[in-house]
Parts: structure tokens; sequence; C-alpha cells
């Protein structure tokens, strides 16, 4: 007699931003807090598997890094494979807009009303343009630019609102160096970005540029050596 020695695979996705973060979710069965994942189906590539998993769950868009472990659950015989990962976009859900209409006060039908929004020009609701620009500076994050070197956000200049942004639409981020200087301070530094939205068909929905103060070089490595001063004092208490 054989046994059937046949195993699922799922995949898990540890996404980490700029600081090291790692994004959980909390389990609606066991109530635990784990990395996004699942398992794989059927004939599916396993890093199209670990996108489409993350995506589900978290509505982001990430883009492996490297395989970090290989787990065997030998009751279940279930193989799963963790990747690190970081953000590369992200889904616009309808929780993402009710969400902002709240936080921001901009409640217009627009975004709010499926039968208005029905019967306008557009046919559907839409994200707030303001939505968009916010997602411009979370991606950034998420990426990891200007993690513990920016100082303050200095301005948003020729921001335009090219094409709608849907609900179900899954943006990404790009980015481009315009300028960058020194100010009269040796550890300051201005920076500005052409930052470029782009939804899942390859259009640019959004463009503009945005002005950061950030620390230089010599203000960076300051930092660290007040950061490192501050920490070895507080272990010598």
């Amino acid at each position: 007699m054989t046994t059937d020695q046949r195993h699922s695979v799922s995949v898990a996705g540890v996404v980490v931003d700029g600081q090291g973060r790692a994004l959980l979710i909390q389990r609606r069965d066991n109530g635990r807090w784990e990395p996004p994942g699942g398992v794989l189906e059927l004939g599916e590539a396993i890093v199209e598997g670990l996108r489409r998993e993350v995506r589900e769950e978290t509505g982001l868009e990430v883009e492996p890094e490297r395989l970090t472990g290989v787990y065997k659950n030998m009751i279940r015989g279930v193989v799963t494979l963790v990747f690190r990962c970081h953000a590369t976009g992200g889904t616009i859900t309808e929780t993402d807009v009710v969400t902002y209409s709240w936080v921001s006060g901009d409640v217009n039908p627009m975004h709010t009303d499926a039968e208005y929004s029905a019967k306008s020009a557009l046919g559907q609701r839409i994200a707030h343009g303001t939505l968009g620009l916010s997602v411009c500076t979370g991606l950034s994050a998420q990426l990891g630019h200007l993690i513990g070197t920016a100082i303050a956000a200095l301005g948003v200049d020729e921001w335009r609102f090219l094409a709608p942004i849907f609900l179900g639409d899954t943006v990404r981020l790009r980015t481009t160096v315009v300028s960058a200087r020194r100010t009269s301070k040796p550890d300051r530094g201005v920076l500005k970005r052409r930052m470029e939205l782009i939804n899942q068909r390859g259009e640019i929905v959004q463009t503009g540029v945005m002005t950061t103060m950030v620390l230089t070089r010599a203000g960076r490595e300051a930092l660290n050596t007040v950061q490192n001063e501050t920490n070895l004092a507080e272990e010598q208490k």
C-alpha cells in the first residue's frame, strides 16, 4: 500500500519598509499576527502567487527580494516559502476612499455615492485627487526614499491630475531627481523630485514636483554621532 506524499505549497511575504519595519496582518481564524500569504493555486508560479496573495490581503503590489526561509508543517502537509519583499505599488480600495472622505471632510458624491457617480461622465466613483498625492508620499516612504534624511516638506509644484483614479486601480510610483543643492547650513540640502503616479495600464494619472529639505551626508553623520552618544549614555545609567 502506498501513501499519498503530496504537499500543499504556501507562500508568505515579509513586506519591509525603509525603516526595517515588517507588515503583519491579523488572521481571522486564529487571531495571530502573521505576514500576508496563502496557498498557491494549481499550476501557479511561485512569485506570481506571492504577489497575488499579498495583493488580496493588503492591497499592496510587492517585489520579492530573496527567499528567507522554508518551513514544513508535518501534520497538515504544507510547505511554506517565506520571502522578504518591498512594496512597489498599491491597489486603491473602497475602504481607502471612504476613510479618506471622512478624514478630509471631502464627501463629494463622486467619491462616496455609487448611484450618483454612475450617472456622471466617468460612469463610476473615483478616488480623491489629493488621496493620489498622499499615496505618492506613502509609496515613496515604502520604497525607503529619504528615510532618516528628510527634515521637512517645502512645497509641491506643478501638480497635475491627468487621469482619474478608479476604485480597484493599482498604482505605482516613479521618481526622478530634478535637482539637489546645499543650503547655507552645511548639514542641510534641498531636494526636488519629479513624482509620477502610474496605473496598471501604464498611464500617468498624476505628476508633479515635490521639494524636501534633507540632511546632507555630513548632517546624517553628525546625527548618527549624537544618537550613538545618547545610546551609550543610556546604557551607562
